[in-house]
Parts: C-alpha cells; structure tokens; sequence
C-alpha cells in the first residue's frame, strides 16, 4: 500500500502518519534506527554518535542512548521526552529511573522540558559516524546530519549495482572501483551494442553480427562478417554433404567433389544395394507373417462373436417369458385383492382397509419428512455461524484493551515481502459492551515511507452494534505498544489524540470499517531483528494497544 492510498487527512495530533500525504511527522523520539525525528532535535541523527568526551550525564537513563529533547525529574536528573511514556507504562507514577539515593517519584505531570541542555546536546562534540573507517572529522551532535551523506568515508555500493555488482566500499574510493568494475557498461566498438565488461570477450567470440569469423567449414582463410556467414555456409564448396545412396544405407560425407568421387564408386555402391535388398526382403516376409497372424485372430474373433450373439438371443426370449409370467401372476394378484375386499369375509376387510390407510398416511408424511430435512439443514448452518460469533467474542476485550499475540513472526514476514499476505488485522475489542468496536492493522514488511525498513501500525475504528448511541467522530486517546518480552520491558510506545476532522474517526456508515490510521514508521526491522532486544521471542510478537475509556459516559 502506498502512502496516502487509504487516507487524505492525518488523524493524529502528535503526527502519526495515517498513510496520508498530508500527514506531518512524528514528534516524539523512536528507538535509533526506527525513522526519522522532527521536533527541537529535528537536526539530530537517528543513530548515536561516539562522544569526544564521553560523560554520563548526556546518557538517557531509560533507553541508554544520547540524550535527545531532554526532560527534567523533580530530582534533577534528565530523561529523553518520549522515554518517559515508555518508562512510566500503566503506572502513574515511578522512582526516578536514575535510582539514585535522591530519586523522587515522577509522573507525566511533574516532569518539565530542559532547553538549557537540549542547546547544550546540539553543541556535544562528537565524532563522524564513520570514525571506524577512517574519517577523524568532529562535529557539533547538532551538525552531525549535515555531514554524514557527503562523507568521504561513508560506505556506497556501487552504482552499477543494477547491473549485477554486489561490492560495497568507501566513497573516495567508489570512482576507483567504478573504473574497473567488471559490470560496467561497455560499448562494442564494432556494433555499437551495450554490455557488461566481463561480457566482451563472449559477446566478440560468440554474438557480435559484425565480428570477422572463419568458415566453420574451413574453405581457406578468408573472413566473413558473423550476419554474413549464413549465406556463405548455404554456398561454400566445403560444405558437408550425404552420397546420394544414403536413403540406401550409404553413410560417407564430403564436401560436394569428395562426394561426387564417391558416387561413381559402383562396387562399393553395389554390396550397399545388396544389403539394402536383403533387409527390404526380410522385412517384406516378417511383415506378411504378422498379416496372416492377423488375418488368424480375426477370424477367431469373429467365430466368437457369433457365439456370443447366440447366447444373448437366447437370454433375451427367456426374459421375455421371465416379464409375462411376472405380468399373468400380477392380474391374479389384483383379482385376489378385489375379491378380498369386495366379497370376503365381513372379519378381513379391517385388514385391508387398514394397510389402504396406512399406506394414505405414508403418502402425507412424505412432503412433511422433506420439509423437516430442509429445516435441519437451516439449522446447521445457523448453528456454525453462531459458533464462529461465540469464538469472536470469548477473545474480544470490553475494557478498551487489545493484548495482540502474533505467531509464526518468521513465516508471516516473508509472506509479506513476497507479496502473499502485505498486512494482518486483529480480532475485534470494544471499549465497553455498547461501546466502539475496534481493531489493529500490522504490515510486517512496512507501509508507505516504512515499506521495507520498518514495521508499520495502525488502529481501526469498525463498525458497531451501538454506534448509533456512541458520539462522534471518535476522540478517545490511542495508546499503540510493541511490548519487550525480557524482563527489562523496555516497551515500545506512542500516542495519539485522534483529530475530529479525520474520516478515520468518523462513524462507520458504508463500510465495515475506517481507513487505518496509525504509524508507518513504528520500528524499525534492524531494532526487531537486533538479538540484544528481546521483541520477537519463540518466533512471536506481542502488541498491544489500549484506548483511554475514562472520559467515556455510559449508554
């Protein structure tokens, strides 16, 4: 699905993207590596720098990475802004994550932006992110971004990449390497037809049209043009040919004198055409024998025939004979009848008015037996349609929580890069018994700008039982978490308001459900593949999302 494919308005006001071209960028901090920032430290790079001068004090005690729009605690330390939702979970209050003897208690509410120290995080000497390779460049943190896509030590691959080449290598040394490039593209000087430069020496042995060959036939030493060849091998005096006595059994070739030589050879001709003679008798004799067996079986096939005719002639009028005795014995049954009934004695005719009666009443039943089948076959199919809603609503939540367990991670991916399955829904959650009907949209393999890189998430407003008593647009907080099956519960999470002039949020009237609004770039694959996280345990993920039900008035 590509950006904006299901949506023009974003439905977020921290900037989710609801796959809509509109849709302005997120502003709080994602795991390094897991999209791109915007906010106060929209110039700071995803990933970490190594420090100059490295010091604790620039380290987020949450996530343990460089400091980025930094919040103050009551007790002084600092946390990155959108640590704190992570840290903090369910809970509405912690210990200071510094753990430090002075460590007050920190909520969402008593912690404040730190300006001083996010001007002083630009200004962090740092060093290029390709120290490793060779740059020993410093910058500000702030500045670093700028650097980073002209560095001369970056790694490139290389640009004829499209061409087959797989080889990576540092920038400076990238025109180096394109110079000798074994899938360069090269021009044949003689056709003027592209290929690669490992192919030159095929394409001038094998393809070139205008490459100067010799006669495969070995006529002499004159060349010809490859294109040409053809019309010359159709004429030349080397070419190979049969005697004229090969339909005979003759196996010489030559070249048109050689054969012509050979051809005026009577004798070695004539014991060919003797031999020729031989095998043509032998098979003229085998052949007339085969005949005459055919000749023997068709005979007998038809002495069998005949036989079998006789027979069924035979069975044929005993059958007749068979039916009319049958027949006779019926009219004599039906006389007996009609004389029991009309003229036997007074104590039989019960027993046969009985058995007209019963058979009557037989008659009746039959419709009645067809009607109740029809009725069984109804109620069967009422029946599995209950049993899948009963399974629906033993998983569905009412309490505005969806706990989402996503097995087989592995093969569910490759489903998606490969096209079979691009995205999965959830089963439904609701936030009360008459409340909204929601669910959650997974792409594994990314959506939009996140195709590829990143795990896209979004959440769905469906359409319910009750949405006629519910208020509209939907405008209850979204909590989206990805959560960390280690003991650490390092969560991913982010939030959102819903934005009121967003057909996301809108009741359902069409459809089964809203466009998916949510994020696209929710994490990135090299923070989920990364063995030091513990996200995708046992080939499983788990996520969750929980929609905020306090300001909800019941029905």
């Amino acid at each position: 699905m590509s950006v904006g494919s299901e949506l023009g308005a974003s439905g977020f006001s921290s900037g989710f993207g609801d796959e809509a071209p509109d849709s302005t960028p997120f502003a709080s901090y994602q795991t390094p590596g897991s999209g791109p920032a915007s906010g106060s430290y929209a110039s700071l790079p995803n990933e970490d720098p190594q420090v100059v001068h490295p010091n604790d004090k620039y380290m987020c005690p949450v996530h343990h990475g460089l400091l980025r729009d930094a919040v103050q605690t009551p007790c002084g330390h600092r946390m990155c802004a959108q640590c704190v939702g992570s840290y903090l979970g369910d809970s509405a209050s912690k210990i200071c994550p510094a753990n430090e003897e002075d460590c007050e208690q920190i909520t969402a509410s008593n912690i404040l932006p730190d300006p001083g120290f996010r001007r002083e995080m630009k200004q962090l000497p740092v060093f290029c992110f390709n120290k490793d390779q060779g740059c020993e460049e410093k910058f500000k943190f702030g500045e670093l971004s700028k650097h980073s896509p002209n560095c001369e030590h970056r790694t490139v691959v290389c640009r004829h990449s499209s061409r087959g080449c797989q080889e990576s290598m540092l920038f400076k040394d990238s025109l180096k390497h394109e110079e000798t490039c074994k899938h360069r593209p090269t021009l044949c000087d003689l056709c003027g037809e592209e290929y690669s430069a490992y192919q030159q020496q095929e394409h001038e042995e094998s393809t070139c049209p205008e490459a100067m060959v010799l006669c495969p036939y070995k006529c002499g030493d004159v060349k010809y043009k490859r294109r040409l060849l053809e019309e010359h091998k159709a004429d030349c005096p080397k070419k190979p040919t049969e005697c004229k006595f090969s339909i005979l059994g003759c196996t010489f070739v030559g070249h048109k004198e050689e054969v012509l030589l050979h051809e005026k050879d009577v004798t070695s001709h004539f014991a060919v055409v003797c031999e020729f003679a031989l095998y043509s008798e032998m098979q003229r004799k085998k052949e007339s024998d085969e005949l005459q067996h055919l000749k023997q079986k068709v005979e007998q096939l038809s002495k069998e025939i005949e036989g079998l005719n006789g027979t069924l002639k035979n069975t044929h009028r005993e059958l007749k004979l068979k039916m009319v005795q049958q027949v006779e014995r019926l009219i004599i049954a039906e006389q007996k009848v009609a004389e029991i009934s009309g003229g036997a004695p007074a104590g039989s005719t019960p027993d046969v008015q009985h058995v007209q009666q019963s058979i009557e009443q037989l008659k009746l039943l039959i419709p009645q037996v067809s009607n109740h089948d029809r009725q069984i076959a109804n109620h069967e199919i009422r029946t599995a349609e209950m049993d899948l809603r009963f399974q629906m609503l033993e998983t569905a939540s009412y309490d505005g929580k969806l706990l989402w367990k996503i097995r087989d991670f592995s093969q569910r991916k490759r489903d998606a890069v490969q096209g079979r399955t691009v995205s999965l829904y959830s089963q439904p959650f609701y936030t009360g018994r008459f409340g909204y009907k929601m669910c959650a949209r997974v792409y594994l393999n990314g959506d939009g700008i996140g195709r590829g890189t990143h795990m896209s998430l979004y959440f769905v407003v469906m359409k319910g039982e009750y949405d006629a008593l519910l208020p509209w647009p939907f405008q209850q907080r979204v909590s989206l978490i990805l959560l960390d099956q280690s003991p650490d519960k390092r969560h991913l999470k982010d939030e959102f308001f819903p934005d009121p002039n967003s057909t996301s949020f809108r009741r359902p009237v069409n459809a089964e459900m809203n466009v998916a609004s949510g994020c696209p770039l929710f994490v990135a694959h090299t923070v989920l593949d990364n063995p030091s996280n513990h996200y995708i345990k046992d080939d499983t993920l788990f996520i969750k999302v929980i929609v905020d039900t306090a300001s909800l008035q019941p029905i």
